[in-house]
């Protein structure tokens, strides 16, 4: 049985059906059960009327259904590969989705980040945020003048031990 020939629009698609499916289970036709004990018959081939003996002898006989050991291993390897293809679609349906994310977050913080460093080195600004709060100026002095104060008492506790001794 002839197939029609494909376009190329057909041949993309059935590649690509190949990895994602085109969502019709393959179905492969039943094997008729080989009876016990026979050998496959090779079908007899039409000659034209009127060819020789020389001449029949010399076409060759081809087989057209495969042994039965052939036709199994060939079931074997089409499952492998159906199986293999499931396989490969999958890990490609759970990769690509998981690859996009990946790479439009990367690309979203890279954003995120230059306009955040962009935004914080606006000269503008640069004065104000490195001005200290009125909060941290007062208590920044009244720290200062509390360590001068400690200081000086310090000395004159200095001067009372001292004073002390030399009686």
């Amino acid at each position: 049985r002839a197939r029609p020939p494909l376009s190329s629009a057909d041949e993309s698609s059935s590649f690509l059906n190949s990895f994602f499916g085109n969502g019709k289970k393959p179905t492969a036709p039943p094997l008729p059960p080989p009876a016990a004990g026979s050998l496959p018959q090779a079908p007899q081939a039409s000659m034209p009327r009127g060819l020789g003996a020389a001449e029949a002898s010399a076409a060759p006989v081809v087989p057209v259904v495969p042994p039965t050991r052939e036709r199994l291993e060939t079931e074997i390897i089409r499952t492998v590969l159906v199986s293999y293809f499931g396989i490969v679609r999958k890990n490609l349906q759970d990769m690509v989705p998981k690859a996009i994310m990946r790479f439009l977050v990367n690309e979203a913080r890279h954003e995120m980040q230059n306009m955040l460093v962009a935004e914080l080195y606006r000269e503008e600004e640069l004065d104000d945020m490195f001005a200290e709060a009125e909060e941290v100026v007062v208590e920044r002095q009244r720290c200062a003048d509390l360590v001068s104060v400690l200081e000086r008492a310090l000395e004159v506790l200095r001067d009372i031990r001292e004073m002390r001794f030399e009686v």
